[in-house]
């Protein structure tokens, strides 16, 4: 893991100077940039952003300036709601990544829910 440094100077703490000391419009052209790849990434991807766009008429090469993303359709509600659980991701189901908790092991549990206080916890 990489460790990254923090830059003190008097009263000003700056975690990533050069991000934070950047210029407006170097900030603008990186936020157009990262937009524009995600825009892309998108309707490459999934379908029900491809239909969007097309239907308002925009594809992901029009968005040029931070202003233009007024002119891409939002996702609504019944968007997540007609393609869930999976039409909306933009990668293949092969690489999904399940998450499953774990349950606590028993000597980190509070004594009132171990196996044998919750099987009696009803018992009189």
């Amino acid at each position: 893991m990489v460790m990254q440094t923090a830059f003190e100077r008097s009263e000003i703490f700056m975690f990533d100077p050069r991000a934070e000391t950047m210029p407006r419009t170097a900030i603008a052209a990186l936020q157009t940039s990262r937009a524009r790849q995600t825009l892309e990434r998108a309707y490459a991807n999934v379908a029900q952003y491809r239909r969007t766009f097309d239907a308002a008429g925009v594809k992901p090469a029009d968005f040029t300036t931070l202003a233009d993303i007024a002119r891409f359709p939002l996702t609504v509600k019944a968007d997540l709601r007609d393609t869930y659980p999976f039409g909306m991701f933009a990668v293949p189901r092969k690489h999904y990544c399940a998450c499953t908790p774990r349950p606590a092991p028993p000597e980190s549990r509070p004594s009132s829910a171990t196996p044998a206080a919750i099987s009696t916890a009803g018992a009189t």
